[in-house]
């Protein structure tokens, strides 16, 4: 057979998909915007909540208290003096507003109230406590009572509503005693008792 003999340009070929009809060219210099990751969201958070967090711990004049510190403890819980103690490990932002609003001689501290104690038992099991389902557990100590004021949800929701709650209830009380052993558990066994006395009927001897 015959062969001819042709010369054949070299043409290019595209592997780029073909644009759809009516489409606008992108103009020179832009790029595609990436979405975000939603990882990469949530860690942006979690950093926002950790640095607030911590500016609330370092900011706090709370003081830390050690569950093993015995002499520090009595102090805290039998001395009278008006303590308010958060458990856990770091004060929450209401306690943290609270800070600046409490009463005068109020002193603020942080406490691990669910490590065991001296005594084998933690704070909570010490005195009792049944600690809120939400919200921090925050201790008002005062009067030397024999078992610290637990503060309810709504107290401890704000700074102000707490810091209206510690000054409510740590306002010493007024108490009749009719009987030996009142007298004895709201004045003999305290630090400090202030009477007033008055013309009446004589204590009964038991």
């Amino acid at each position: 057979p015959a062969w001819r003999w042709c010369r054949c340009s070299a043409t290019s070929i595209s592997t780029m998909p073909s644009k759809p009809p009516g489409s606008k060219p992108r103009p020179q210099g832009t790029k595609r915007a990436k979405s975000q990751s939603p990882a990469l969201a949530l860690g942006g958070a979690a950093a926002a909540v950790a640095a607030v967090a911590y500016y609330v711990l370092t900011m706090s004049k709370a003081v830390s208290l050690s569950p093993s510190d015995s002499a520090a403890l009595k102090q805290v819980f039998f001395s009278g003096e008006p303590w308010l103690v958060e458990c856990g490990h770091s004060v929450s932002p209401a306690f943290y507003d609270a800070e600046g609003s409490l009463p005068k001689g109020m002193r603020v501290g942080l406490l691990d109230c669910a490590a065991a104690l001296p005594s084998g038992k933690t704070t909570i099991q010490r005195f009792k406590l049944s600690p809120p389902k939400r919200g921090p557990t925050v201790l008002l100590f005062a009067n030397a009572d024999a078992k610290p004021a637990l503060a309810p949800v709504d107290a401890a929701r704000t700074g102000v509503d707490l810091a209206k709650w510690a000054a409510r209830v740590s306002q010493p009380r007024v108490v009749s005693v009719a009987t030996v052993q009142l007298f004895e558990a709201h004045c003999t066994k305290r630090k400090w008792c202030a009477l007033a006395l008055g013309a009446g009927a004589r204590l009964p001897s038991e």
